[in-house]
């Protein structure tokens, strides 16, 4: 989801897009829905994103967020254990 913020953070700061076709365009065409998701991960509705004059600010912010998440998903998964084979035997190394 957070690419999908991403993307229509581009297209709301890049074009004329309309928000609902900038919805349907990163695949959420639930207008009210995408409104919610896009508030709750940037701060403000899509409209007021566009209109603010930091906008390429709140795009690169959220690009350094979601780096951070990515980044701290890949230390989680490395540090996981190995999974063990679903029919009981033990896998030895």
């Amino acid at each position: 989801m957070a690419l999908k913020i991403e993307k229509a953070q581009e297209l709301l700061y890049s074009t004329d897009m309309s928000v609902s076709e900038i919805a349907s365009a990163v695949g959420i065409p639930d207008f009210n829905y995408f409104s919610r998701v896009f508030k709750k991960k940037v701060g403000s509705t899509p409209m007021a994103f566009r209109k603010s004059n930091n906008g390429e600010l709140a795009l690169q912010l959220s690009k350094y967020e979601l780096q951070n998440e990515l980044m701290k998903d890949f230390e989680r998964l490395s540090n996981a254990p190995s999974p063990q084979p679903l029919d009981g035997t033990e896998e030895t190394r």
